[in-house]
C-alpha cells in the first residue's frame, strides 16, 4: 500500500546498519501489502530502551507488537522437556544426544509479553500518565516463526505459553510461514479488522508515535555526510609534510571531515588512531566514521578510537609494566599527572629506541577538539607516528573550555611541527539553525569579551529554511530540577511529525543532572546517562563509554561530555557563568543544536541571574516554572 505510514521507509530497508533477515523482510512485506487501511508499521522502533521487531498501530483499532523468528529447525530435533519445574524447549542432535538450545529459543513468549507490558507503561506527556492508564485499545503480542509451519510452531511452543496467553489466544497469536498469505491475515493478526470500543484521542496517538518513530540519528546514519570542497580535500588528500591543522567554528564540519579522512585511510590498509580528550566524543566519531564508510562504499573501517589519557596509560603500562604505572599514578596530583607527567613519560618511552620495541606506531593520527590539547600532548602523539605518516588536528578556539586554545592560535606553534600560518579554515555552519547563530553572536559579544571568538557564517538564503523552537526559562536554583524535567516533557509533548522521543537530550551539571535522570526514570522514561551518584571515576568512565546516540532511550550527560556532539531536540541547564570556563562551556552547549528542514528545538533552563537579560533576547522567555514531575498513579498497569 503506497500511502501506508512505515518507518523506516521500505526503499531504505536495505541500508539499515543491521539489515533485516529473510524472515523479518518477509513479514514486513506481508503486513505492508495486506493490513487494512489505517495501520502504521514501525520496524525495530527505539522503544524506551528496547527494540522489538515490529510494532503495528491504528488509533481506531489497537496496537500490536510482533517478534519475528527465523530459526533453523532442521539442524536438531526439538522437543518440549517437561521434567523440570517448568516446560522448556530442548533438542537432540542427529545421534540422539542432548544439545544446548539458544536461550532466545527456549521460550520466546516472555519476550513478547514484556514488550506488551512496556508499551502499556510508556509515559504519555500530554496526559501525564502511563499509556495503559488512558488507552482503551486492545494490545496484541504475537509470535511469527518464518522457518516452520504454524502447526509445527504450535506443537513446540504451545506448552510454553502462560495462562494469560492461553485464556486470550486472540491477543497472543502464533503463526508460521504457511499463514503468511493474504486470505489468512486474520490468522496471523486476529484483531486487525476489529474496531476498538473506544478509539484513541489524537494527543495520545501522537505521544505513542513519539516513542515509535525512528530518531533523527538513525535516519541520518543511512545517508552519506555531505562534504563541501574544503572538507572533501581534507578527506582525500594529504600535505607534503603529512601534518595538517584545520580550524573552524561550531557546526562547520570539522568532525565530519576528520571521520571521512579516517575512513579513507583505513580503507587502504593504514593503521589509524583517532584521539580526543573527551571520552564520549569518541562514540560520536566512531559512528560518523562508520556512516561515511558504509555510504561511500568503503570497507568497515578498523580504526582505533581512544581517549588521550587512556592511550598514555597504555603506553606506560606496556613499556614500564603495571606496577611502575601504579606507582606513577600515586606520586602526583591529578593535574600534574594528566597535564605533564604521563604525556611526557609516554613521549620519552616512544622516542627511546631501546624501550619502544612493541609500542604502537600509526600511519595516521587524527585529533578532534584539538583546542583541548596541550602542546606536549601533541608531541607525545607525534612520537607514535610511523615514518612517512600523517597527522590531522582540528580545533575551534572559541570552545576554549580548558583554557588551552591560545597555544593553538600562535602562528608557528614552536615544537608542533606545523609551519607558521598554515591553517585550513572552515567558515560556514552546516549544522546550526541560522536563527541560533544570531543568538550566539549576542552571547559572545557580552560573555566572551577578550576571547578569540569564531562565530559561524550564515549561508545566503538559509535564514528561513530551518525552523527552530528556541526557549529560555529563567528559574530559581531550588526549582532547577523541576523546571528541567518539565522542559524535557514539554519537548516530548511538542514533537513534530518527524521527531522521536529518543531524540531528546538533556545537558546539565552532575548534581542537577542526576536528579533530572531520577525524576524521569520515576516516570518510567528510561535514560542513557553519564551521571554517577557514587562519585566513582571508574564508573563515570564506563558510563561515558556506553553513551552513544543510537541508544534506544532519552539521553542525558554533562555539558563537557557533549562537546563535539549534536542533537535536534536539546534541553540545557546552566547554573553559573562566573568563570571563563563556565562561559565557554555554555557557548559550546548552545552550539550543539543541529538544524533540520523539518525543525529542531532548544530549551535553556537557567538558574543564575547573570544570564537573565541575555535570556530576554530569545524568541520565547519565561520567568519561572513551578510544575513538578509526578510519580506514577497507583492504577498504573
Amino acid at each position: 500500500m503506497a500511502d501506508r505510514v512505515i518507518q523506516p521507509p521500505l526503499a531504505e530497508l536495505d541500508r539499515l546498519p543491521t539489515p533485516l533477515n529473510d524472515g523479518e523482510a518477509l513479514v514486513v512485506s506481508f503486513f505492508h501489502d495486506h493490513l487494512p487501511d489505517g495501520w502504521e508499521i514501525y520496524i525495530q522502533p527505539f522503544l524506551n530502551g528496547n527494540r522489538p521487531d515490529l510494532v503495528l498501530f491504528n488509533s481506531a483499532c489497537g496496537v500490536a507488537v510482533f517478534e519475528v523468528k527465523h530459526w533453523d529447525f532442521d539442524s536438531k530435533e526439538f522437543f518440549v522437556d517437561r521434567t523440570g519445574d517448568a516446560p522448556q524447549l530442548s533438542a537432540r542432535d542427529h545421534n540422539g544426544r542432548r544439545v544446548r538450545v539458544d536461550e532466545r529459543m527456549r521460550n520466546p513468549f516472555p519476550q513478547v509479553t514484556r514488550y506488551r507490558r512496556q508499551i502499556y507503561g510508556l509515559y504519555c506527556p500530554r496526559h501525564r500518565t502511563a499509556f495503559g492508564n488512558v488507552a482503551r485499545l486492545p494490545m496484541t503480542a504475537g509470535l511469527i516463526v518464518t522457518s516452520a509451519t504454524t502447526q509445527r510452531v504450535r506443537e513446540l511452543f504451545e506448552p510454553l505459553r502462560d495462562d494469560a496467553a492461553q485464556r486470550e489466544p486472540e491477543l497472543y497469536p502464533v503463526a508460521g510461514f504457511n499463514d503468511l498469505r493474504p486470505e489468512r491475515i486474520e490468522k496471523v493478526f486476529p484483531l486487525c479488522r476489529r474496531p476498538a470500543s473506544q478509539p484513541m484521542d489524537s494527543d495520545l496517538a501522537e505521544d505513542l508515535r513519539g516513542w515509535l518513530r525512528e530518531p533523527a540519528f538513525s535516519q541520518e546514519q543511512r545517508n552519506p555526510p555531505e562534504l563541501d570542497g574544503i572538507q572533501r580535500r581534507i578527506a582525500t588528500t594529504r600535505t607534503n609534510t603529512g601534518l595538517r591543522r584545520v580550524k573552524g567554528p561550531a557546526g562547520s564540519g570539522k568532525s565530519v571531515a576528520l571521520a571521512a579522512r579516517a575512513a579513507e585511510l583505513a580503507d587502504t590498509g593504514k593503521r589509524v588512531l583517532v584521539c580526543s580528550y573527551n571520552i564520549t566524543l569518541l562514540n560520536y566519531l566512531r559512528d560518523l566514521t562508520r556512516q561515511y564508510a558504509r555510504t561511500a562504499g568503503k570497507q568497515r573501517p578498523e580504526i582505533e578510537f581512544v581517549n588521550f589519557h587512556a592511550w598514555c596509560q597504555r603506553i606506560c603500562a606496556d613499556a614500564d609494566g603495571i606496577e611502575k604505572l601504579d606507582r606513577l599514578l600515586t606520586q602526583h596530583s591529578r593535574d600534574e599527572l594528566f597535564d605533564e607527567v604521563m604525556p611526557n613519560r609516554a613521549e620519552t618511552l616512544l622516542r627511546d629506541s631501546d624501550r619502544a620495541d612493541g609500542l604502537p606506531r600509526y600511519d595516521a593520527i587524527l585529533v578532534d577538539e584539538g583546542q583541548d590539547f596541550r602542546l606536549n600532548w601533541w608531541s607525545a602523539l607525534r612520537a607514535a607516528l610511523a615514518e612517512g605518516g600523517e597527522m590531522l588536528l582540528v580545533a575551534d578556539k572559541t570552545q576554549n573550555v580548558f583554557g588551552t586554545a591560545k597555544a593553538w592560535t600562535e602562528g608557528a606553534m614552536p615544537g608542533s611541527g606545523f609551519p607558521g600560518g598554515e591553517w585550513m579554515t572552515l567558515e560556514h555552519s552546516y549544522r546550526l539553525p541560522p536563527k541560533m547563530i544570531h543568538l550566539l553572536r549576542t552571547y559572545a559579544d557580552e560573555f566572551l569579551v577578550g576571547e578569540d571568538v569564531d562565530i559561524p557564517v550564515i549561508e545566503q538564503g538559509e535564514l528561513d529554511m530551518y525552523p527552530v523552537a528556541l526557549k529560555w526559562i529563567q528559574t530559581q536554583p531550588q526549582q532547577a530540577v523541576a523546571a528541567s524535567v518539565e522542559a524535557v516533557l514539554e519537548q516530548m509533548r511538542g514533537l513534530q511529525s518527524h521527531a522521536a522521543a529518543t531524540d531528546v537530550i538533556f545537558l546539565g551539571g552532575k548534581r542537577v543532572g542526576l536528579d533530572v535522570v531520577n525524576s524521569l526514570e520515576a516516570l518510567d522514561i528510561r535514560v542513557r546517562h553519564t551521571f554517577d551518584d557514587r562519585r566513582n571515576a571508574g564508573r563515570e568512565r564506563q558510563l561515558k563509554r556506553q553513551f552513544f546516540q543510537g541508544a534506544e532511550r532519552v539521553k542525558a550527560t554533562t555539558l563537557h561530555s557533549f562537546k563535539g556532539w549534536e542533537a535536534v531536540q536539546l534541553v540545557v541547564h546552566v547554573s553559573t557563568v562566573r568563570s571563563k570556563e563556565d562561559r565557554a562551556v555554555l557557548y559550546a552547549a548552545l552550539t550543539r543544536l543541529k538544524r533540520r528542514a523539518e525543525g529542531s528545538a532548544l530549551t535553556v533552563v537557567c538558574s543564575t541571574p547573570d544570564l537573565a537579560e541575555y535570556g530576554r533576547t530569545w524568541p520565547s522567555y519565561e520567568e519561572t516554572v513551578t510544575k513538578t514531575a509526578v510519580a506514577w498513579p497507583d492504577s498504573r498497569r
